[in-house]
């Protein structure tokens, strides 16, 4: 007898997956039945964006949430980080670690900020704010 399948089992599946076309719209899909991806899906799912390389759909995604941000775990958010600063996206690295510090985490790793402060300053990169 089969196992039944859980929304659980999908959200993993859907991080994983290859083709992040076939992701999204099944993605899209379940949002139109009403099938719910649980936070801890959604944070699979961005992870699985950001490995693809799609960072810009995968802070979208992080960023219209409230629920999956505020609940985001430190890994992601290191992933995020990392993830951008090899992009060269400077700013929105920092604007991640203001909000990570906002939000009331103080014990960012000091391999995230030896990361940062090494991209940043092989960039020359100054920002004022």
């Amino acid at each position: 007898m089969a196992r039944p399948v859980y929304s659980t089992d999908i959200d993993q599946v859907l991080a994983v997956h290859p083709d992040c076309l076939l992701r999204d719209q099944i993605v899209n899909e379940m949002r139109k039945k009403w099938i719910r991806i649980s936070v801890h899906g959604m944070h699979d799912i961005i992870a699985g964006q950001i490995r693809a390389g799609m960072i810009e759909q995968a802070l979208e995604l992080y960023e219209s949430d409230r629920d999956v941000k505020r609940a985001a775990p430190k890994w992601l958010r290191d992933m995020f980080i990392y993830h951008l600063c090899d992009l060269g996206e400077l700013d929105q690295a920092l604007k991640m670690v203001k909000d990570r510090v906002a939000m009331g985490e103080v014990n960012i790793s000091s391999s995230v900020w030896f990361y940062f402060f090494d991209h940043a300053c092989s960039e020359l990169h100054v920002s004022i704010s």
